[in-house]
Formats: C-alpha cells, sequence, structure tokens
C-alpha cells in the first residue's frame, strides 16, 4: 500500500506541473478582448522547458511503477530434479520395514508479497511410448509428512491437502510418486477420494506428469516431466527424461 500511495503522489505531482507548465506557455500566444496577452518570451521558453522535462520525468515514473509493480508482485517457482531433495530414498513406511524411494516437487515463493491458498495438482498422465491412452482426472496432491490428529481419542497421522500461504522466499514440497518395491509399484501421491484413475504404474514405459500449482494472487504455473519406468529383473528403475 506505502508502494502504491506514493506512486500515486508521485504522479499526481508531475501531471500538476505538466499541467502548469503548458498553462505559461499557451499564455503567450492566447488573445483577450484586450489584445494579446503580453508575455516575456523567456517566460514562454521556460515553460516550454519545463513541458518536455516533465514529459520525459513523466515516462521514467512510469517505468518506475511498473518496475515497483514487477519488484513486489508474487510469483511462484516450481522444481525438480533427479537428486535430493526432490528424491528420497531408503524411506521406510512408518511401523513398518518396507523401504520407498519418494518422488517430489519444490514450490518456492520467489516474489516479495506473501502467496495465498497455494496448492498443487496432478492435471494429467500420459504414456508416450504407445497409443495407450490412461484415463486420469486431476487431483490434488499433498504437502510433503503427515500431522497428528485426534480420531476416535486416538492421535493418528495424516496427510495434509489443505491450501498454504507461503511468506517471501519461503518454499515446500509436495509429493508426486514413490516407488513401492515389495509390491513392484510406482504408486501416485493421490488425495484419498475415491475416483476411476490408476492408483500406480505397473508397466514399463515413459510417461509424462502435468503439474499445476495454483494461488490466488499469482498466476498458475504448469510443469511438466518425463519418466521412464523399467519394471524388470532388478529393482525399478526411474529414469528422468531430459
Amino acid at each position: 500500500m506505502v508502494v502504491k500511495h506514493r506512486s500515486f503522489l508521485v504522479v499526481l505531482g508531475i501531471f500538476s506541473a505538466l499541467t502548469l507548465g503548458l498553462i505559461v506557455t499557451s499564455l503567450a500566444f492566447l488573445p483577450t478582448s484586450l489584445g494579446p496577452v503580453t508575455v516575456d518570451k523567456n517566460i514562454a521558453i521556460v515553460g516550454f522547458v519545463l513541458d518536455i522535462c516533465v514529459a520525459l520525468g513523466t515516462v521514467g515514473v512510469l517505468i518506475w511503477v511498473v518496475y515497483e509493480k514487477a519488484e513486489n508482485e508474487t510469483k511462484l517457482l516450481v522444481e525438480f530434479e533427479d537428486m535430493r531433495p526432490f528424491v528420497t530414498k531408503n524411506i521406510k513406511v512408518l511401523g513398518t520395514d518396507i523401504i520407498n524411494d519418494w518422488y517430489r516437487l519444490r514450490i518456492k515463493n520467489i516474489g516479495e508479497t506473501t502467496a495465498k491458498n497455494v496448492y498443487s495438482r496432478l492435471m494429467s498422465i500420459k504414456r508416450l511410448d504407445s497409443g495407450q491412452p490412461i484415463d486420469y482426472d486431476p487431483h490434488t496432491l499433498h504437502w510433503v509428512g503427515m500431522r497428528p490428529v485426534t480420531s476416535g481419542g486416538k492421535q493418528v497421522l495424516v496427510r495434509e491437502y489443505l491450501p498454504r500461504n507461503f511468506a517471501s522466499k519461503d518454499e515446500d514440497f509436495v509429493d508426486l510418486f514413490y516407488v513401492d518395491y515389495p509390491q513392484r509399484l510406482v504408486v501416485i501421491a493421490d488425495d484419498n477420494i475415491p475416483r476411476g484413475n490408476i492408483g500406480a504404474i505397473s508397466d514399463s514405459g515413459k510417461y509424462r506428469f502435468k503439474i499445476n500449482v495454483f494461488c490466488d494472487n499469482a498466476e498458475i504455473v504448469s510443469i511438466e516431466k518425463t519418466f521412464t519406468f523399467t519394471f524388470g529383473e532388478v529393482p525399478i528403475s526411474v529414469k528422468l527424461e531430459a
């Protein structure tokens, strides 16, 4: 708000100065019933120069206002690389000896203002190496980790799907999928809402994931990543394609 008010006052001041300069310049040429108004030509020249200076200043201020707006807007960045911390391996399933590898995206607010109600959705999965269609409805991805809630008098851990606010330079991760080695599956990180989607991938092939990240006060950010899954005799292979 301070920046907006400051910008308005500066523009208002320049507009007022420009108007004054136009008045001074035009007085030299305005006729009246008593004859032409006598104005020193030096004053007219000063008014003309003032007009030019103010015009240039106006352009500069407009550029400054646009720059200030760009610098102070909310902007999200979505990242994934085939390395830590995007890929976390040998994660033990709570209460078991089962080991999974998790693949996740990082969401970061690189703007100067708080990003409000940020959430991400897996929009589609496409099989690229065959004509086999995948019937898939968009769903919300959950944030990494789990939070404790009380249910039936007991404390249990649940996934978090609700939108979050991100302060400037804040960041967090959302899970995309995990590799279940005992079951030999690539399990999609879904939102636990029953639908006709596939819940896991079990066929070797090349798959493209499209994810959109939404926010109340920033543009939608879309990212697409292609993975090749190989289900052979060796443990499942996951390769990020360029």
